[in-house]
C-alpha cells in the first residue's frame, strides 16, 4: 500500500508541474498586455523566478530512480 501512496503522490506533483508551466504561459500573456506598467512587469517576473524555482524542485523530486 506504500508503494501506490508514492505513486499517487508522485502523479499529483506532475499535474501540479503542468499546472505550473500553464500559468508561466499566461504571467507571459499579463507581461504583454501590461508591457508599459514597469512596476507590474517586475512583479511578474519575480513570480515566474519563484516558479521556475519551484519547477526545478519538482523536476529534481520527480527523477525516476531505478
Amino acid at each position: 500500500d506504500n508503494e501506490s501512496f508514492q505513486e499517487e503522490n508522485s502523479s499529483i506533483l506532475q499535474r501540479f508541474l503542468i499546472e505550473l508551466k500553464g500559468v508561466n504561459r499566461g504571467l507571459d500573456n499579463l507581461k504583454l498586455t501590461y508591457n508599459e506598467d514597469i512596476s507590474i512587469i517586475s512583479k511578474i517576473n519575480v513570480l515566474q523566478e519563484r516558479i521556475n524555482i519551484r519547477t526545478t524542485k519538482l523536476n529534481s523530486i520527480l527523477i525516476i530512480k531505478k
